[in-house]
Parts: structure tokens; C-alpha cells; sequence
């Protein structure tokens, strides 16, 4: 299922339990929609809402955090490039093949982490990348210093170089975790029986379908946000792709 589809979705079937609830209130014989009743099942239905609202509170701070740090992480890739990428201008002529390679990294991983078409998916664990940058490593490794200054950029390259790797297999772990989806059909499914519930005892006329049909798209909102925190290189609430277009930019001067 598409991202912006999740929303879409929950949208539908949390405005239509609450119709739901209309035509069953309509149905049902008097004795089952007494003021007692009424009052027992509003007590229980706090008790699902109050639940519902913890977690989704709680899902929604998780993927919020997750996008914070899979932002940083890209921000920091983005910044150790340019760094590295001052050594090896000092260096002199024997490091420029590893800046190329370098710029050819840039590229490569904008194209991997933000790439374009609506239907392309991200890649961060792409093989090729990960060989350029170890190719990288390896030509600095090859290096033969002829001066204490050299020696020095040589070293702080190597640092940098191995920073710029840090921060990408980080993004890669931080990437295969997310919000268990498990989570989430679950506050669905609570949230269902609580529209259901809302139906039920409203009365049916055009002022509390539309006010049901406000709270189903708030609700489904912040569906939507979740799942769009927690993938964050594909949702419509996204990570910048400036800070590595800005990396690349400063690599080809």
C-alpha cells in the first residue's frame, strides 16, 4: 500500500464504522439504546479511547524521533563529504583521483537516498556505493606522504573517510527498524469500535455526519504521520535532500 493510501484508508473505514453505528443505533430495539446502556458503553468506550490515545501518542513520538535521527545521519554524511573533502584539496595532485571518487559518491548516494520519480524506492545499502567509498579509503591508505603536512592530511582524511562510512551503515541500521505494524492495525481496529460507538448514539443529521467525518480525517492524519516519520525517504513528509545536494555542489567546485 502507498503512503499518502495509508491515510486514505484509515479516513474510510473509521467514517464509515461511524455510518456503521448510524444504521445499527436505527436497527436496534429501544431497550438496547436506554440511558443506562448508553451510560455503560460510553465508560468502556473511554477506557478503548484513553488506550488509543497513549499509543497513537506514543507511535507518534517514536517516529518522530526515528526521523530526527535518519535526518542527522543524512546531514552528517553530507558534512563529512565536504570535510573530507578539504584534506584532499590540500594534499596536492596525488589525492585527486580520491576526490573524483568522491564526487562520484556524492552523486551516487543522493541518487540512492532521494531518487527521483514518485515510484522509486530509496536504496541505502547499495553495493556500488559502499564499494566507492572503500575505494576511497583504500587510495589514501596508498598514499606516500613526502612531508609532515602531508602525513598529517593523510591522517585527518582517513578519520573523515571512516566517519563518512560510520554515519552510512548507521543510516542502514537505523533504517531496518521502524514502527511495528502490528501497532498500528491494532489502534486501528480500537479506534474502529470507538467510531462505531460514536455513531451509534448520534443522531443522525447532517451537522454530526459531517463533525464524524472532521475526527475520522484528523485521526487518519495522524495515521499518516506515523507512517510517513517512519519512512522518511518516501512519505510526503520527508527528510531534505538539500544538505547532500549542497555536499555534491561543494565536491564539483
Amino acid at each position: 500500500m502507498k503512503f499518502v493510501e495509508v491515510g486514505l484508508f484509515v479516513l474510510a473505514i473509521l467514517f464509515c464504522g461511524a455510518l456503521l453505528g448510524m444504521l445499527i443505533s436505527r436497527m436496534l430495539p429501544e431497550r438496547h439504546l436506554s440511558s443506562e446502556t448508553k451510560a455503560l458503553i460510553s465508560a468502556l468506550m473511554a477506557v478503548i479511547g484513553t488506550l488509543s490515545a497513549l499509543v497513537l501518542g506514543l507511535l507518534l513520538a517514536t517516529a518522530n524521533g526515528s526521523f530526527g535521527v535518519r535526518n542527522q545521519e543524512v546531514m552528517q554524511i553530507s558534512a563529512n563529504m565536504i570535510r573530507l573533502d578539504r584534506p584532499l584539496r590540500r594534499y596536492g595532485p596525488a589525492a585527486d583521483q580520491s576526490r573524483e571518487i568522491l564526487r562520484q559518491y556524492a552523486a551516487m548516494k543522493t541518487r540512492d537516498l532521494f531518487p527521483e520519480g514518485a515510484r522509486s524506492r530509496p536504496n541505502v545499502d547499495d553495493p556500488q556505493t559502499i564499494a566507492l567509498i572503500e575505494d576511497v579509503e583504500d587510495r589514501l591508505l596508498a598514499l606516500k606522504p613526502g612531508n609532515n603536512s602531508q602525513q598529517w592530511l593523510q591522517t585527518q582524511a582517513l578519520h573523515l573517510v571512516n566517519e563518512v562510512a560510520t554515519a552510512r551503515w548507521a543510516l542502514v541500521g537505523q533504517s531496518s527498524t521502524g514502527v511495528p505494524r502490528a501497532f498500528l492495525v491494532i489502534l486501528g481496529f480500537w479506534l474502529l469500535i470507538v467510531f462505531v460507538n460514536f455513531g451509534l448514539f448520534a443522531p443522525p443529521n447532517a451537522l454530526t455526519i459531517a463533525a464524524l467525518f472532521v475526527c475520522a480525517v484528523a485521526v487518519s492524519g495522524a495515521f499518516q504521520l506515523v507512517v510517513d516519520m517512519d519512512a522518511p525517504f518516501q512519505g510526503t513528509v520527508r527528510i531534505s535532500s538539500t544538505p547532500m545536494h549542497h555536499a555534491f555542489e561543494e565536491l564539483s567546485h
